[in-house]
């Protein structure tokens, strides 16, 4: 008998992978199909005895939780006149955290093994094909959308390219969105192209047009993921500095001539979109911009509501006291966020569970990967995440389901790396 329900389990968790890589695949492009082919392997992962659930690292979810609950119960029974007409939606926005934390907890059984990890990669590899098409058709050949299928259930966006907005977006409703994805898959191109020796041409492409098209989301957030990639991904030993260096600057040089060359042929009169990027990017001046005016508005409303917060719902009406310029839908940090919609002991709580599983993946990584295969594909992971969290201290694109649903998916592989390492 007991055999019996083993084999169940194997079969249940076999056949939940195979959901999970097929959400993996279509996330990029079909968020409702991926969702569902999602929802099927996490119960099919829930069915499975395991230990997860008593991860010590889950209790700082399991408590975040319950200040999420806590605080929203406070609301519904607030005879406070500012809660009267939120209460539903504050309610709405547990959807952006709770059910991630489940993803979390059960993708585990889908990210724990290095082979699992590294075809998760190649996946995701193959997703950025259909992100990378969609900014060619896009930016070389003016094909704007939205496009959309399955009553809206699925839009790309392909927004117009003009001189006001010269950031390609491709089939995601934001630069930013697109940047960051396109980055964060980066590090895994990197990884497959050093550690296969199959398909090389083929990567190498990919690994260009990531880069060609990171500068022309013109998001800065993305060119800083670029370097972060070259900062951390690859081992600075003098040997390797001039070669790296002189790659780098090399693609840069080609990306502004092609570029340059595209436009000439092209009916978008604009000056070559990449060095608009660096000019945003070198140019930029965080304390002479709205973005830092917004970040000392926020500090000052979270002042007045240190430990509860206020409530996601009431940002927009709270702002308005600051005036019309201040025109903002959510705080563009996501400390600041979570601080603000929960209180300061809910951000410091999943900061610290946040920056643990950093610390620890890479730690463990250094120490006890069993060859330098896995130690670079380890950190091409860790390197992705990184990316994704350092943007989110100056943007937030979290609230994209493509996006939040990747987040998790990395930051259960660093857990998985971590326990990986302590298990041998």
């Amino acid at each position: 008998m007991g055999k019996i329900n083993s084999l169940n389990i194997k079969n249940n968790i076999e056949v939940g992978e195979r959901f999970f890589n097929l959400g993996v695949f279509f996330l990029s492009t079909a968020l409702a199909i991926s969702g569902v082919f999602f929802l099927i392997s996490i119960i099919l992962s829930a069915l499975k005895s395991n230990t997860f659930l008593k991860d010590r690292y889950n209790y700082f979810l399991y408590l975040s939780s319950g200040i999420m609950l806590f605080k929203n119960i406070n609301i519904a029974f607030s005879q406070d006149p500012i809660f009267q007409s939120i209460k539903s939606d504050a309610w709405v926005d547990l959807i952006n955290w709770i059910p991630f934390f489940i993803l979390y907890i059960y993708f585990q059984n889908y990210v724990k093994t290095i082979n699992q990890r590294r075809l998760i990669a190649k996946i995701l590899i193959l997703s950025l094909v259909p992100v990378l098409f969609s900014c060619i058709l896009q930016h070389w050949f003016n094909l704007y959308g939205p496009f959309q299928t399955l009553n809206g259930l699925i839009v790309w966006f392909q927004k117009p390219i003009t001189l006001n907005h010269g950031g390609v977006t491709g089939l995601f409703s934001n630069q930013n969105y697109t940047g960051l994805w396109i980055t964060s898959t980066i590090p895994f191109l990197i990884a497959e192209y050093k550690l296969s020796n199959k398909n090389k041409i083929f990567t190498g492409i990919l690994i260009f047009l990531s880069i060609y098209f990171t500068f022309l989301t013109t998001s800065k957030n993305a060119i800083l993921g670029l370097f972060l990639i070259f900062i951390f991904l690859f081992e600075w030993r003098k040997k390797n500095l001039l070669k790296i260096s002189l790659i780098f600057g090399s693609l840069i040089a080609l990306l502004n001539v092609i570029n340059k060359i595209i436009l000439y042929f092209s009916d978008l009169n604009t000056t070559s979109i990449p060095k608009i990027a660096i000019e945003k990017f070198l140019n930029f001046n965080f304390f002479d911009s709205n973005r830092y005016e917004g970040y000392k508005n926020t500090i000052f409303l979270i002042s007045q509501r240190p430990f509860s917060g206020w409530s996601k719902p009431l940002f927009y009406e709270k702002f308005k006291i600051f005036g019309n310029e201040f025109n903002l839908s959510h705080t563009h940090s996501m400390p600041l966020e979570i601080a603000f919609n929960y209180g300061i002991p809910l951000a410091l709580l999943l900061i610290i569970f946040v920056l643990l599983l950093l610390f620890q993946s890479a730690k463990y990584n250094k120490k006890f990967s069993l060859s330098k295969e896995v130690y670079f594909h380890n950190k091409a992971w860790i390197t992705s995440t990184l990316i994704i969290v350092v943007s989110h201290i100056t943007d937030i694109t979290y609230y994209d389901g493509k996006i939040s649903i990747l987040i998790w998916i990395l930051l259960s592989g660093l857990r998985s790396i971590t326990l990986a390492a302590k298990n041998l």
